[in-house]
């Protein structure tokens, strides 16, 4: 059934891609495949299908798309319930989709909505990750919301965390509403760290050389008769991994010649993911690819972990005595090689809606401070409302959490300048667009083989260990781009 599926999303992209070679007019509402101006022409068209004085009167309905993950229903179900309440005559309509096959569920309605041209079913507004903007976009999936901003004086993108605007970009617009902005921290089980006589700061973050001594001081627990590791990180995570290669003066892509080229076989990177396996060969921390839903530290099954803060009320459930510090820095002792992985998800209003005032209403609803405040009550968000976001006293610093009455909320707005996002510097220099997600599989699959395929006395060889896989990889790059630039 899973290949059945997989051969349907294939042969209805393509026969997509067959229909998008045709002119704007044939593909049956406009699609965004053509240059600047062209867009400009054609977003004229769209704004006018909007009432920009709408207000709380308004009457209408929206089909809102979201998959089934605890903490997506609960903000979700915060935000609407807020929205219904602000906009009483607009009929908001929740349609879950299995979180296992999420994006490719979307795609698959899409490309049947235009190989129909039928659109309205279709949900108006739909969950999306940062990570999967540009494969929603190359698809015509996503109006570009920029333009409404310069048409709409009750919102301003300019009051909106700059990284975070920047993450929810394709090229040079804005096709995502970003809802939250979230940074790695640093938690900590304190029933742990008190039984090894430990105390972490909480202040700032450790320095490279601070971390490297603080973890064989977490070494030698158990849980019951289970070794406890000093550390849980999913190191083939784009929001760890990429800050990780910065930090270290490397890259994944670098533009050379007027052409976009890898650059992950270079000294820089190679000192990244050796940092990574020294770690595992010591032990402090597991072969990577194995722990992306946080399993040891909820398992009571790691003493640290580097994680964000979406999952925090169910880290709390199960690690009741929960501490957090900032995200340490990895590659030196200096600011200069300090970066926090940062990223966010929010909503996209769809390119082919037939509510867009209303899905236009919901959008700035998420960005306003109302909205942020119904996010942020669920515990497990951080305000990408600038104003909310350096706010001392606002209610998502002051909440309890758990047993903690005085959990760091800090924590995860320290040092905000170090935020980064793949969108910067790395993303943004890929060209063409539509090669990004091959490249970005090709990054996060380099580390996992060059950390668990090398064995501990081959991982410096230069033909046998990480080099062969930053060398391998780096082809897969260069092939990906070269494959999208001729398609």
């Amino acid at each position: 059934m899973k290949s059945f599926k997989k051969i349907l999303q294939i042969v209805l992209c393509a026969v997509l891609c067959v229909f998008m070679s045709f002119s704007v007019a044939a593909c049956g509402g406009g699609l965004f495949r053509f240059g600047e101006d062209d867009l400009d022409k054609a977003m004229e068209e769209e704004l006018k299908k909007i009432d920009f004085n709408a207000d709380e009167t308004y009457t209408g309905q929206i089909t809102i798309a979201r998959n089934v993950e605890p903490d997506q229903v609960a903000v979700l179900d915060a935000l609407v319930n807020g929205f219904t309440e602000k906009y009483k005559n607009i009929k908001v309509n929740v349609r879950p989709l299995p979180s296992a096959n999420y994006k490719e569920n979307l795609q698959n309605m899409n490309s049947a909505c235009i190989l129909n041209g039928k659109y309205d079913t279709f949900p108006d507004v739909f969950w999306a990750s940062n990570a999967d903007t540009t494969e929603y976009q190359l698809l015509d999936m996503m109006m570009p919301i920029d333009y409404f901003d310069g048409k709409d004086d009750s919102v301003n993108f300019n009051d909106l965390f700059p990284a975070m605007l920047a993450d929810c970009k394709v090229g040079e617009h804005v096709y995502l509403m970003p809802r939250d902005c979230d940074r790695l921290v640093m938690y900590y089980n304190k029933d742990y760290t008190s039984a090894k006589g430990i105390t972490i700061r909480e202040d700032r973050a450790y320095t490279k050389t601070e971390f490297l001594e603080l973890l064989p001081k977490l070494t030698g627990l158990k849980n019951g008769s289970t070794d406890v590791v000093a550390l849980d990180a999913f190191w083939n995570w784009e929001s760890l991994l990429w800050p990780l290669v910065h930090a270290y003066g490397g890259s994944v892509v670098k533009q050379e010649g007027g052409k976009t080229v890898s650059a992950l076989d270079s000294d820089e990177v190679f000192n990244a993911y050796r940092f990574v396996k020294e770690l595992n060969i010591k032990g402090y921390t597991t072969p990577v690819g194995g722990t992306g839903n946080y399993w040891l530290f909820k398992n009571n099954q790691a003493v640290l972990l580097f994680g964000v803060r979406a999952t925090l009320s169910e880290l709390v459930e199960n690690v009741p005595n929960l501490g957090v510090a900032p995200m340490p820095n990895l590659a030196g002792d200096t600011d200069d090689t300090y970066f926090v992985g940062s990223g966010c998800s929010g909503y996209a209003m769809y390119r082919h809606t037939s509510n867009a005032t209303a899905a236009w209403l919901f959008l700035k609803y998420v960005v306003s401070e109302e909205g942020q405040n119904a996010i942020t009550s669920t515990g497990n968000s951080i305000p990408v409302l600038t104003k909310l976001f350096e706010d001392e006293s606002a209610a998502w610093r002051t909440m309890q959490l758990g047993n903690n009455t005085d959990f760091n909320h800090a924590a995860f707005v320290y040092k905000p300048e170090a935020s980064l996002t793949a969108q910067m510097g790395y993303r943004n220099l890929i060209q063409p667009t539509k090669a990004i997600s091959e490249v970005s599989k090709s990054f996060l699959e380099s580390i996992e083989k060059a950390v668990n395929q090398t064995d501990a006395d081959i991982y410096l060889d230069s033909r046998k260990g990480i080099r062969r896989y930053l060398t391998s990889y780096g082809n897969d790059i260069n092939n990906a781009i070269k494959i999208a630039s001729e398609s």
